[in-house]
């Protein structure tokens, strides 16, 4: 099975998620997202989150607000989320419009995810700053 994997390439976090999605898994990945950033000098940066098609979610919806209530997404200048699993797409969209006022975005391929990142690059304020979607 291949390994969760988290990265920083021309200026955009990567992480690439694999297996099965658990409260257990999210805060592993947020502490290894956490020590990229930190690296960073605290400027904001956009992250791309690839959802291999075969992931396993296994994350009630009482989990849900762990993914945007942490000390990472005050430094994500933007996400964009990029998978061909349905569930992922109807769980992110829950997710989006609950916690996110819908500023999350969703592409069926990495490469498209990670071209409409770099556009976010060199924003000045999070996410959770930015007005509107």
């Amino acid at each position: 099975m291949k390994q969760n994997s988290y990265s920083i390439k021309e200026g955009v976090l990567i992480a690439r998620i694999y297996g099965v999605v658990s409260a257990s898994s999210i805060e592993t990945s947020l502490d290894e997202l956490c020590k990229l950033t930190d690296a960073q000098a605290h400027q904001t940066l956009p992250l791309v989150i690839l959802y291999d098609k075969n992931l396993k979610l296994d994350l009630p919806p009482s989990n849900y607000s762990m993914l945007v209530d942490n000390q990472l997404i005050a430094h994500l200048s933007g996400v964009f989320v990029a998978s061909k699993n349905q569930e992922v797409w109807q769980i992110g969209e829950v997710i989006n419009t609950m916690f996110l006022g819908g500023k999350v975005q969703f592409f069926d391929e990495f490469e498209e995810a990670f071209a409409a990142a770099k556009q976010s690059l060199g924003a000045k304020e999070s996410i959770l700053e930015k007005q509107g979607s």
